[in-house]
């Protein structure tokens, strides 16, 4: 899980007039039982995230590894499934380089109902991809929650 502090400050970021964009500074950070408690420098504040309160949605993978050659693609998918309806969720499918992509026919933003959705994803290297191991981000996100798990691609020379 992955929390975006709210508080940022624009005149520590390389940010647009009234964009919303800025650094938030996390001083310290204080884990006790379910809450993570920590502090933020720049804007003077004390926050908490409370990990009992269950997320409104799940994300699973169908597949954590997979493993290309240059030029080669392979068909992967993901399940997010909620108990709640929600009304307009997005997709997060990002990839780390040129030569890497991942693409999804799922439109977004679409409504999630208490049916799991699956949504599939294309995984292409391209032709003069650099053999290595790499991730791909797979998710999904609402106003105020991203969850997202990679999946790591191999691909090899």
């Amino acid at each position: 899980m992955e929390y975006m502090i709210p508080s940022k400050n624009p005149a520590w970021g390389d940010c647009e007039p009234n964009s919303d964009c800025g650094l938030a500074q996390i001083f310290d950070f204080s884990i006790y039982k379910n809450k993570i408690w920590f502090t933020e420098w720049v804007e003077n504040n004390i926050g908490v995230v409370d990990t009992s309160v269950p997320l409104p949605f799940a994300i699973d993978l169908e597949s954590k590894d997979i493993t290309l050659k240059p030029g080669e693609s392979k068909a992967t998918s993901f399940i997010i499934s909620s108990q709640k309806d929600i009304p307009q969720m997005s997709l997060i499918v990002s990839y780390p380089d040129n030569f890497l992509n991942a693409t999804s026919t799922t439109t977004s933003p679409f409504k999630l109902d208490s049916t799991p959705k699956s949504v599939d994803v294309l995984i292409t290297a391209d032709d003069d991809a650099i053999p290595g191991t790499y991730k791909i981000l797979l998710g999904s996100q609402i106003e105020d929650i991203s969850i997202s798990k990679y999946v790591t691609v191999n691909i090899l020379p």
